[in-house]
Parts: structure tokens; sequence; C-alpha cells
């Protein structure tokens, strides 16, 4: 049951009749039914399971290369490689990223306001 102060301060309209429950809503009250992809089934032998076990493989033996985004353009940074690996094997490499200079902010194509924030971090000093 709401108190007596708290039920005086809220609007009319959300005030119950004796009950003192509030029992207004300011939400969509027609929820869309739910909508799940089909359920499938990894068994030995299913065509699921072969189907999943081919793409393992397949991308086992890639490397991605992760480039940042400058300029609304993927760009791979000219610094330091550093491998990203698998957490649970680390000798698993899945790809590298090369760490951002300066020069790749100071770019043609970059625009000053995004690297701006970037350049500037070491001036600034830490945060208080």
């Amino acid at each position: 049951m709401i108190s007596p102060n708290v039920r005086d301060r809220l609007p009319e309209s959300t005030r119950s009749h004796g009950g003192g429950n509030v029992s207004a809503m300011d939400a969509v009250t027609r929820v869309p039914p739910p909508y799940n992809e089909p359920v499938r089934q990894y068994q030995p032998g299913s065509a699921d399971r072969a189907l999943l076990e081919s793409k393992i493989k397949e991308l086992a033996g890639q490397q991605a290369e992760l480039t940042m985004t400058i300029g609304g353009r993927p760009v791979m940074g000219s610094g330091e490689r550093v491998p990203v690996v698998q957490p649970h094997n680390y000798r698993r490499v899945l790809g590298e990223f090369g760490n951002a200079t300066d020069e790749d902010c100071r770019s043609p194509t970059a625009p000053r306001s995004s690297c701006a924030r970037l350049t500037c971090w070491p001036a600034r000093g830490a945060p208080r």
C-alpha cells in the first residue's frame, strides 16, 4: 500500500480507487508476440553439425586484419602490430591490428574533429 503522503503527490489519473495501488501505465501495452530463430540440433551426424564444423574449419585457417575507423573509413594503424588471440588458446592468432600513431590522425583523410581528442590526451594528463 502506498503511504498517504506519497499518494497525495501522485497525479489524479494515477490514483486508484480505495486500494492505494498505482494503476496507470506509461508504456506500450500491446507487446508483439515473440519470434525466435529455429532451434537447431547439433547431434553427431546431423546436417546442422556438419555445416557448423565445416565453417569452423574454414575460419580456422584465416586471420583477420582488424582496422580502426577514422573519418568513417577503415584504416590499418601504422604503429606496432598487435596479435589478437583466442582467450582460451593463446597460440591461435585470430588476427592483428596496428596501433594508431599521430600520423594516422594527421592524414588528410582524417577529419580534425574526430582525431583532436586522440592526439591531445597526453597533453591533458590523467583524469582527476
